[in-house]
């Protein structure tokens, strides 16, 4: 009976990993989230580049957290966007 509930715990976790999204690109099959992280980096540089033109960015806060965090939640929500499922 205590070897059940050290099984079933391990099953459940391994059932997470059944299907993971990947986007063929020429051939090669790339993981959904490195996607979503390279858009949300890629976004978060124009948002800078906005920013300084505006003369705004001085006044973000601690650029190495306000960056990081902009590119986690651009991440977040590409990835909300694209794999809802």
């Amino acid at each position: 009976m205590s070897r059940l509930f050290v099984i079933l715990p391990i099953l459940a976790m391994l059932s997470g990993c059944a299907v993971s999204p990947s986007i063929p690109i020429l051939g090669a099959y790339f993981p959904g989230w490195l996607l979503c992280a390279t858009g949300a980096l890629f976004a978060t540089l124009i948002i800078r580049a906005v920013l300084v033109k505006l003369d705004r960015a001085d006044r973000m806060g601690p650029p190495i957290v306000v960056y990081s965090l902009m590119t986690l939640i651009g991440t977040f929500l590409l990835w909300i966007l694209f794999f809802r499922n």
